[in-house]
């Protein structure tokens, strides 16, 4: 039997330190393996190579976070939740500590942004965020939202695999140095010759007899906080949106003879017959393809009133991974489901029996009530 040590007693303060040191290398060793892996595979491989290994496809709908490769691919990914800077770390300066903050937390994620910018400088590669990788997961085909983050040149194959993706029906927008988004490869493709065609920088260049004040630019922080919140808000959840509607009714008292959709952000209701209600609904849903805002309420035997009825239903239109949105017909409460298609066809496709009709948004702005021809009165 091995003898009991007295408390404090020199013996067992020695052994509890052996102890300590143990569990303490032990760590060390994990981490240092872990660090070595990583090293040695970013040493044996070259950068493209080692991002292929991790994922690689046509349209960039294979993982949430890659890169656009000089030749067209999208690559990168790896783990599920694997982000650009995790993906990059063996290629990367080490970081250093920051204190367990917001403050530090920012400065953080700044320093991120700065050593990912000076990387797809030196590379030519693009940033690629697909916003909408979870319905893939969930085993949808629904169009997916690709942001890019443009610090170089383009190469003609970069350009060419932007258009492609467009063309597959997926929603594609970008900024150039951090400015301005721009939504579509036109946009993009405009901005893009306008700021990289030496051309028109020579023209500029030589026209000016004094060199023009720089323009003051914005703080990244401020510039992370309303991405953060275009990411996050866009589309609040059932509970919120119903949360919010019940502020909306405290100073409008009711929705006796409303049409449109409700925006739990700026707490207004949209009529997509307004001209000016139009912009804030394309920036909700998108303007490539016709957006259709169709209810799953059944209102043939009268006006739905039950704000928790409507909870529950759009809690439902939650559950199969699509958009939900509080909806009014002349002051009926419905839970509308947003679809999206290239023709009328495949918007009314989606509509349930019991619906009358649905409202399909255009590209062009216009607005129209499609009857359902499946409709059944009873």
């Amino acid at each position: 039997m091995s003898k009991r040590l007295r408390r404090n007693s020199p013996e067992s303060v020695k052994e509890l330190r052996m102890l300590h040191n143990k569990v303490k290398q032990t760590s060390k060793i994990t981490d240092l393996r872990k660090r070595m892996g990583e090293m040695l595979i970013a040493i044996k491989l070259p950068l493209e190579e080692y991002l292929r290994n991790k994922g690689v496809s046509s349209d960039g709908t294979h993982h949430h976070s890659t890169f656009l490769a000089l030749n067209g691919d999208y690559i990168g990914g790896g783990q599920k939740h694997k982000s650009h800077t995790d993906q990059l770390k063996p290629y990367l300066p080490k970081q250093k500590s920051y204190p367990y903050n917001p403050q530090g937390f920012m400065q953080k994620m700044n320093d991120e942004e700065e050593q990912l910018g000076d990387f797809m400088k030196k590379t030519g590669y693009v940033r690629v965020l697909n916003s909408s990788y979870l319905s893939k997961i969930r085993g949808k085909n629904d169009p997916h939202k690709l942001t890019f983050d443009i610090n170089t040149k383009l190469t003609s194959s970069q350009l060419k695999s932007i258009k492609q993706t467009e063309e597959l029906g997926h929603d594609v927008s970008g900024s150039i140095n951090r400015g301005k988004t721009m939504f579509g490869y036109r946009e993009i493709a405009a901005e893009h010759a306008r700021v990289f065609n030496p051309q028109n920088i020579g023209k500029v260049q030589s026209a000016l007899i004094t060199p023009l004040p720089l323009k003051k630019k914005k703080p990244r922080v401020i510039r992370k906080i309303e991405v953060r919140e275009a990411m996050i808000n866009l589309h609040p959840s059932a509970d919120d949106t119903i949360d919010n509607f019940s502020k909306y009714l405290q100073v409008n008292h009711n929705v006796e003879g409303v049409s449109g959709v409700y925006d739990p952000i700026k707490n207004v209701v949209l009529d997509a017959r307004i001209p000016e209600h139009v912009d804030r609904l394309h920036e909700l849903f998108g303007k490539k393809q016709l957006v259709g805002f169709n209810s799953i309420t059944d209102t043939r035997l009268g006006k739905e009133t039950n704000t928790e009825k409507i909870r529950q239903q759009l809690k439902e239109i939650e559950g199969r991974n699509s958009e939900a949105v509080l909806g009014f017909d002349e002051g009926s409460l419905e839970a509308v489901e947003i679809t999206r298609g290239r023709n009328e066809q495949e918007i009314l496709d989606k509509l349930l029996d019991h619906q009358n009709s649905t409202g399909i948004l255009y590209p062009d702005r216009t607005f129209k009530i499609i009857k359902n021809p499946k409709y059944k009165k009873e």
